[in-house]
């Protein structure tokens, strides 16, 4: 199966991009790192409550360091070697360390879920589709799940990007097309039905804010006494939550290539419905 942006190739994770998500993930990781030294708002107790206290030393060792001259892509200029990799803050836990090894623990997990009779999630790699180059992949499910107050929970979307492609819309535009993708095809399509008390949710590291923001600019609200700790934070949301915030503000036109070689496509946004434009070869997705 395949997505198709203007910009963007969402397409199915393989063997092959083991290495380049353990990349990733490892340059995100330090970039997460150096960024969490930097910031003014967070102290030693805050490091110790979330068990970091071994990496608050380097908050000074990195102001004495020079290296913060000039913070523009800083995770570049300073060396992995600078701190410990068991020291290093991860907000996204299934790519840790030992990289390749969780890299390829997840493609596995990814082309597991894809064989399974009823399949009920999409591991995606994010491409640039004028180089094909691999910047990030999104996961998203349609497999219901129960809270501890009875209300069903679809949807759990993990994303992670390359820290060279953050900030540039590519987060939002890929949310933005894969909800949208979730909603007018896995669930209206295939007659889904889903009761009142069905919520979007996702979580995210409660230190890592950028993460909160996007969840807030879905629709998404924070659950403060459902799995709040310092794990994680979870955000749910309605459909019309989430089709009413900021996200779907521009809709976005996408084509998907189905695994049937079925062509769907639509613009994200409640007020545009889903057409079927082929169901010939899949090379047509190609197609602008």
């Amino acid at each position: 199966m395949e997505i198709y942006t203007d910009r963007l190739k969402f397409s199915e994770l393989s063997l092959l991009d083991v290495s380049g998500i353990a990349q990733i993930a490892k340059d995100m990781a330090w970039n997460d790192t150096l960024n969490l030294l930097l910031r003014s708002d967070i102290d030693e107790t805050t490091f110790t409550y979330f068990d970091k206290a071994n990496l608050y030393p380097y908050k000074q060792k990195l102001k004495e360091s020079g290296y913060l001259e000039d913070t523009t892509e800083l995770y570049k200029k300073v060396p992995y070697t600078f701190i410990p990799e068991d020291c290093w803050h991860i907000n996204f836990p299934q790519l840790k360390r030992p990289f390749i090894e969780k890299a390829q623990e997840y493609v596995n997990t990814a082309i597991k879920k894809r064989k399974e009779a009823e399949r009920q999630g999409y591991w995606l790699a994010i491409r640039e589709r004028n180089n094909d180059k691999l910047t990030g992949v999104i996961a998203i499910s349609t497999r219901v799940l129960k809270d501890g107050e009875g209300n069903n929970k679809i949807g759990h979307s993990g994303m992670f990007l390359h820290p060279d492609y953050q900030k540039k819309g590519i987060v939002s535009e890929a949310n933005a097309v894969m909800i949208d993708f979730m909603y007018k095809y896995l669930l209206d399509e295939q007659g889904k039905q889903l009761s009142d008390n069905t919520f979007y949710y996702t979580t995210c590291h409660p230190l890592n804010i950028g993460s909160q923001k996007i969840q807030e600019k879905a629709g998404g609200i924070l659950q403060t006494k459902k799995a709040v700790n310092k794990e994680k934070f979870e955000f749910y949301a309605t459909r019309e939550q989430q089709e009413n915030s900021p996200l779907f503000k521009n809709p976005i036109k996408w084509r998907a290539c189905l695994d049937n070689g079925i062509i769907i496509a639509s613009l994200t946004g409640k007020n545009f419905t889903l057409h079927h434009i082929s169901s010939s070869n899949k090379k047509e997705s190609n197609t602008r």
